[in-house]
């Protein structure tokens, strides 16, 4: 995930192919030992790797790659749960989990700074630190919009069910063994 906090990678590894990178990665997720992965890589045309090159690229561009993994996981599935949500037809369930997600997905990203380096970052860049605050106040502008939407279907509901009510009542009343012959 590159970011003005987090450069491109220009390591022996980032050089790599995307599709060396990505089986490179898969092998170190299943737990291949250097050893093996630079065989592999010599296997493929890419010698002249070495144990310091591997660890390097695991403690970096590997770590960048296991959470471009989890966020495409965590998209994956909001993406289908919001499917399974759509179906309810509730539009304002689906507003505020929408709304609480991004929350927390802003929480995780403001818990994983670097202060120092933000700061230094929006000193360069202060636009980037506007956007986020705007997302934020969209966010909290539609969950509340969405909670009045919500009330006020639960009121035209009551509202629906008592006439209901009512015309139910009348209709038992008007049934032909309720009413008296005179």
């Amino acid at each position: 995930m590159k970011t003005a906090l987090n450069p491109k990678r220009r390591s022996k590894v980032a050089r790599l192919p995307k599709a060396i990178r990505e089986q490179l990665n898969l092998m170190l997720e299943e737990g291949a030992t250097y050893r093996v992965i630079i065989d592999w890589l010599t296997s493929k045309g890419h010698p002249d790797f070495n144990v310091n090159n591997l660890f390097h690229w695991k403690e970096g561009g590997y770590q960048d790659w296991r959470l471009e993994q989890q966020r495409k996981e965590e998209t994956k599935a909001l993406r289908q749960w919001c499917s399974a949500m759509a179906v309810e037809n509730d539009s304002a369930i689906v507003t505020n989990a929408l709304s609480s997600f991004s929350a927390a997905r802003f929480h995780k990203l403001l818990c994983t700074l670097d202060l120092s380096a933000l700061t230094r970052a929006l000193q360069d860049r202060p636009e980037v630190c506007i956007g986020y605050i705007y997302s934020m106040l969209r966010s909290g502008r539609i969950s509340l919009e969405s909670i009045r939407a919500g009330h006020v279907c639960r009121e035209k509901s009551e509202e629906l069910a008592s006439a209901i009510e009512k015309i139910e009542e009348i209709e038992r009343k008007l049934e032909p063994s309720n009413i008296n012959p005179a």
